[in-house]
C-alpha cells in the first residue's frame, strides 16, 4: 500500500519534546495516529538511550532521554491501527547538527503506516 493524498509525518530527535523517549509518552503516539489518515505513514529517526549516551555524555543525568531497544516499535504495535514496514537499530551518524562531527553510533529507524 502506498501513501494516500502525501499523508506523511516526520519525527526526528524527538526525545526532547516528550521529555525523553517518545516511546513512553502515549498522547504523543496517540497524536500522530489522530493526525494521520489510514495509508498514512510516520518517518521516525533517534538516536538509541545507548548512542545519544556516547554523543552526550552529561545525558546521564537525564535518565529517561534516548529510548531503549525496541521501544519506539513496541509503542506503536501496542496503539493498534499501526503496520511497521521497517524498523531496526543499527550503527548510524546522527545528523541533527551538521557543525558537530559525530562517530556512528546506535540508532533507532522506523516507518510505520496507519492501517484503520
Amino acid at each position: 500500500m502506498g501513501l494516500k493524498d502525501g499523508d506523511l509525518i516526520v519525527v526526528l530527535y524527538a526525545d526532547i519534546i516528550c521529555g525523553g523517549c517518545c516511546a513512553d509518552d502515549n498522547e504523543f503516539i496517540a497524536t500522530i495516529k489522530k493526525a494521520l489518515k489510514p495509508g498514512g505513514r510516520i518517518v521516525y529517526e533517534a538516536h538509541t538511550r545507548e548512542g545519544l549516551l556516547k554523543v552526550q555524555p552529561e545525558a546521564i543525568n537525564f535518565e529517561s532521554y534516548g529510548c531503549k531497544e525496541n521501544a519506539i516499535r513496541d509503542a506503536f504495535l501496542q496503539i493498534h491501527g499501526f503496520e511497521i514496514i521497517h524498523y531496526s537499530e543499527e550503527l548510524g551518524i546522527p545528523d541533527w547538527d551538521p557543525s558537530i562531527r559525530f562517530e556512528p553510533v546506535k540508532m533507532i529507524y522506523l516507518i510505520a503506516e496507519k492501517n484503520e
